[in-house]
């Protein structure tokens, strides 16, 4: 019977017929709340434990899937799940496998709650590790049984290599017993490959068991039984407690159980590393016969230089967050408040602001590349130089053991080694990590009552929640793109680094290559019996492994350097054109997305992409000067190998399909979190509806998880199909040395060094292939920011160039509305389609220059809209506005908004002290903030400068936040302040104080008032009366209210106010 996809379950109830999965449940343990419930009555018939589900049409999977009856057993062995077509062809989220039933989160936390409820009757607190080892023991003894086959198989081949080198030595061979040994040694790569593979396929099968059991879980008694949140009473919904509950459930969700799960998985490899850097040793020791002291001498030296280096890095990382922090503080306090930036024209002054902040991160940047350069250099070059000191150590204690039997199988454990002691500090990291969360969800699960509760999985949800998932990644659109590659090389600066950082690079091949070389003459001497001048040659070996690193680390510096120019570039222009975009883009844009591109894409381009780029130039050149040394070994031969290699390589590094796959699953997981998000948010208006919709949430939940495990699955699949196929070049050197040796004479320090670059080469590729997709990834991140810097600018002037204006203006104030029509259309092309939607419609009045006009009407009918008019923030669809007898159209934007004074109606506050609040460039002095305040009625601990404003300053009144932003105003004194809304938190106390302020601050200054409270405006000069966008009214508020049928007298008589 056929394997059945996720969707494709027996019944709606469930999707297996032995197990019905249930949420929230664990049917073993019986707390007090069972106790109490009621048994059954006679009559009633008691509901049936597992009711028979019903069937459903049954789904096959794709022949090519990893779970199909229907796949090759040769397809399964050598992971060959994937056809040249598909990898060539645009990317479909139909193309992406199904979970087989096995693998859904439905199943996998149905077979988890069971054994998990057993564990609950146990004191110890490590239930959760208990009920993950006895879930999946027998799958985890399988992947460890594999890993140490492979770590057997891979031990191996230092040991046969050694056997050929030394049977090389001795010339006591047959022709037949070279090959036979090249064979055997390409048979145990291979094998080592092919279990290493299946072992971690394994494994990360187990893990997605492991994440869908208990994000499901977390899920499901977040959503159900808030009250059970550790740290959290029942009923407690305030702002600060809700904010810290909703981070640490994410928290939980997101990170701990992935760093649960990949503890779990992960463990195999932790001691596979260790066993194997001890068998490494002992066959560098025991077989090979160097020395154990110089050995442990040069790794012990390296190791306390890496770990000098690594807790270097890690304070310069820590004073660079700081900085970081402080940037993205900067960008929070502008694009949160990009309204208020743009009303006060403080675009420039915001700009020179971030960019401030920015300048003094990358000051901090250029250190911490500087010691991850280093890092990067002693990491990759730490075997070669461990060498100089070895193979200098054997030079005077024992010559003959720098034979070539002895020479290249020691660099390449040694290369091994290295990589080894750098896998098990990432795998102790793993596993402190693991730890931590453990105790956190297994505290989180023990307080969870026990519910009831089965999940429908049905293919018509599954459309349902489908669709908030891309369904296609057209990649050859989004991630290739030559103005992207420009980008990065704009600017002389760029180029500047760039050139001299790969002609560092080509020197560091020449030298690496150049040691290589060196070494096969000098391990040739020795195997002739020419020991002399062993001092001179191996003061000579340390120069060239020297010069190496010299080179490298120089290449690495600029090339970082280089990258950082580029991320400067373009984090300038990006800043700009955003901070000069029109209002309109804001509206549609989430601000979210905007701090997305400054955490994330910019964290990536200043990080990820320089040191990913490093690498992939680092490994291709290796790669072309090895290939070269063994094309010089080989001839014309050689050539015809070398361009078949490379057809190899090119043939399994299908980027497109690797990104677009990736695309996809990061949407998929996009969609997940916002889904999380919004239940936790809503949880108890889910809660409020019922069980039902409890049971909709879960369901759809758990189809989300399937989505984005779906992407995972494929992806990690993928990855072991490209780690197998880059065997395929070490099987085409093998084959080339075959050739070569039935048609040439080897020497054995020449079989040697090809041998030990055959391996490298093999290594290097699959490290170019990683980092090319890096690079790739990274690409997508360049592109987002580069098409944020391509936004149109809001136009300065709508007819030609700006008038110049006198530094005066304006002088007297005079405003003159002619025949105004206004719409929050983008810009002119759009008012044709707007003209139906006008915002204004043929407004006119005018006001002379100190006069205090008071704006009334009724909710939407354009009183706002009169200072957005007025501040140009869309464009006028019909009319002018005259000021001080200019025409505001054709002045400069900023012109207009930095004399033209306002306080919205809803001014934005942020997390900062008072004196930044006042003054966030620093332009005033101590004395004149004291002085803003007190006029303003702020008095005691509120005219306190260092006091800090919370976020949207919910520390302060309503009205306190009003007198603060009149504090403001005041420092900057306009001929022109518009104040909407402004009384409409103020007490009547207050409110006479604070007009005071107004007609002594603002004495000359024309003053628009928009408010809803008419005995804010009955003293003021003038009344607007607003209605539906027109302005009906406009005169005193004597005349007005004299006139029984105008609409001020309507309006005042439904405000029951007398005059």
């Amino acid at each position: 019977m056929p394997l059945r996809s996720p969707a494709d379950g027996d019944d709606a109830k469930g999707v297996s017929q032995e197990r019905k999965p249930e949420y929230g449940a664990f049917s073993a343990s019986k707390g007090p709340k069972d106790a109490e419930k009621p048994a059954p009555s006679p009559s009633q018939k008691p509901p049936d434990p597992d009711p028979a589900p019903s069937k459903s049409p049954e789904k096959t999977l794709p022949p090519l899937h990893p779970e199909s009856p229907a796949t090759a057993w040769w397809r399964k062995l050598f992971i060959e799940f994937f056809d040249k077509k598909q990898l060539d062809s645009e990317l479909d989220a139909s193309q992406v496998w199904d979970l087989t039933a096995e693998h859904t989160s439905v199943e996998a936390a149905a077979a988890f709650r069971q054994v998990y409820a057993q564990s609950l009757q146990c004191r110890s607190n490590c239930r959760i590790k208990r009920a993950i080892i006895r879930t999946h023991k027998w799958k985890l003894a399988a992947c460890w049984a594999l890993q140490l086959a492979s770590l057997l198989c891979d031990a191996c081949t230092p040991v046969l290599l050694y056997m050929l080198l030394a049977m090389a030595i001795s010339r006591e061979y047959t022709q037949t017993q070279i090959y036979a040994s090249l064979g055997l040694l390409y048979v145990t790569a291979l094998g080592e490959v092919l279990l290493h593979c299946h072992s971690h396929f394994l494994g990360f099968k187990i893990n997605i068991k492991i994440v869908g059991a208990l994000r499901a879980l977390v899920f499901e008694n977040t959503i159900s039984q808030p009250e059970h949140i550790p740290g959290h009473a029942a009923g407690s919904y305030d702002s600060e407690s809700g904010k810290k509950r909703m981070a640490e459930v994410a928290h939980l969700y997101a990170e701990d159980v992935a760093n649960v799960a990949r503890m779990v998985t992960h463990m195999q490899f932790l001691w596979r590393s260790v066993l194997q850097i001890v068998f490494e040793l002992c066959i560098l020791v025991q077989v090979i016969g160097i020395k154990f002291k110089p050995v442990a001498i040069a790794f012990l030296s390296m190791a306390v230089f890496a770990k000098f280096l690594s807790a270097a890095g890690s304070r310069l990382q820590r004073k660079l967050q700081k900085k970081i922090e402080a940037r993205l503080n900067v960008i929070h306090e502008c694009f949160k408040g990009i309204q208020m930036v743009k009303l006060n024209a403080w675009e420039d002054k915001m700009q020179d602001k971030i960019e401030r902040a920015r300048k003094e991160e990358n000051r901090e940047r250029r250190r911490v590349n500087l010691v991850a350069a280093l890092q990067y250099c002693v990491g990759v070059d730490s075997p070669n130089m461990a060498s100089i000191f070895i193979f200098g150590w054997v030079a005077m204690q024992d010559t003959s053991a720098l034979s070539p039997a002895r020479v290249f199988p020691a660099l390449l454990l040694l290369r091994r080694i290295k990589t080894h002691f750098s896998n098990t500090a990432q795998l102790f990291d793993v596993a402190s990590k693991g730890q931590a969360s453990f105790s956190k969800i297994d505290s989180y699960l023990n307080e969870c009552d026990a519910k009831f509760c089965a999940q429908d999985q049905t293919e018509k949800a599954r459309e349902c929640v489908g669709a908030k998932v891309a369904r296609k990644f057209k990649w050859k659109d989004e991630w290739f793109s030559i103005k992207t590659w420009k980008m990065l090389l704009k600017g002389g600066k760029c180029m500047r680094y760039h050139v001299p950082a790969k002609f560092f690079l080509f020197l560091y091949a020449f030298a690496v290559t150049s040691k290589d070389v060196f070494l096969m003459k000098w391990s040739d001497r020795v195997d002739h019996g020419d020991v002399s001048n062993m001092d001179s040659s191996a003061n000579f070996y340390a120069f060239l492994v020297i010069s190496s690193v010299i080179s490298g680390f120089a290449s690495s510096v600029l090339h970082a350097h280089a990258m950082a120019n580029s991320a400067n570039s373009m984090f300038h222009e990006m800043t700009a054109a955003l901070l000069r975009a029109p209002m309109t883009f804001f509206y549609s844009m989430p601000v979210g997305e905007l701090f997305n591109r400054y955490f994330n894409d910019i964290r990536v381009l200043d990080t990820s992409f320089a040191l990913a780029f490093m690498a992939m130039f680092r490994s291709a050149v290796t790669i072309l000067a090895a290939d070269g040394i063994l094309w010089y070994f080989t001839g014309v031969v050689g050539t015809s190998i070398i361009l078949i290699v490379l057809y190899v390589v090119k043939e399994f590094m299908t980027l497109g399909f690797m990104v677009g796959l990736l695309q996809l699953s990061f949407r998929a997981e996009a969609a997940n979190l916002n889904f999380i998000s919004e239940a936790l948010d809503g949880s108890a208006t889910i809660r409020a509806f019922g069980r039902q919709q409890i049971n909709r949430f879960r369901m759809e939940h758990g189809v989300l998880s399937d989505e984005l495990m779906k992407g995972q699955y494929h992806t990690e699949a993928f990855n072991r199909f490209v780690l197998i196929r880059c065997d395929r070049v070490l099987g085409i050197h093998m084959l080339l040395l075959m050739f070569l040796l039935s048609i040439h004479n080897v020497s054995p320090a020449e079989l040697g060094l090809m041998l030990y670059y055959v391996f490298t080469i093999n290594s290097d590729v699959y490290t170019l292939s990683a980092k090319l997709l890096e690079v790739a990834l990274c690409l997508l991140n360049v592109e987002r920011v580069r098409k944020y810097g391509l936004i149109e600018p809001e136009l300065q002037s709508y007819e030609g160039n700006p008038l110049t204006i006198p530094a005066s203006w304006p002088h007297r104030g005079d405003i003159v509305f002619d025949h105004v029509s206004f719409s929050y259309a983008s810009s002119p092309d759009e008012l044709a389609n707007e003209m139906s939607a006008l915002a204004l419609c043929d407004v006119s009045f005018s006001v002379k220059g100190g006069e205090k006009i008071g704006v009334v009407g009724r909710t939407g009918s354009g009183k706002s809209s009169l200072a957005m008019a007025l501040l140009r923030v869309h464009p006028l669809a019909k009319g002018r506005i005259i000021v001080d007898g200019l025409d505001a159209s054709l002045l400069s934007l900023s012109a207009l908004r930095t004399n033209v004074c306002i306080i919205p109606q809803s001014p934005l506050f942020y997390r900062c002290s008072v004196r930044n609040y006042l003054d966030p460039f620093n332009e005033f002095g101590h004395v004149a903030l004291l002085h803003a305040l007190r006029r303003c009625g702020l008095k005691g601990s509120m005219a306190n400068l260092e006091a800090e404003l919370s976020d949207n300053s919910e520390n302060w009144s309503l009205g306190e936040r009003q007198m603060l932003c009149l504090a403001r105003a005041v420092l900057r004194p306009s001929r022109i302040v518009v104040l909407d809304e402004y009384f409409s938190a103020v007490d009547q106390s207050n409110q006479s104080a604070l007009l005071n302020v107004l007609d002594t601050a603002f004495r000359d200054s024309t003053i628009f008032l928009i408010t809803h409270r008419l005995d804010d405006v009955l003293q003021f000069d003038n009344i607007l009366v607003m209605q539906e966008g027109r302005a009906v009214e406009f005169g005193p508020a004597e005349d007005l209210a004299a006139d029984p049928d105008s609409a001020f007298y309507e309006f005042l008589e439904t405000t029951l106010l007398t005059y």
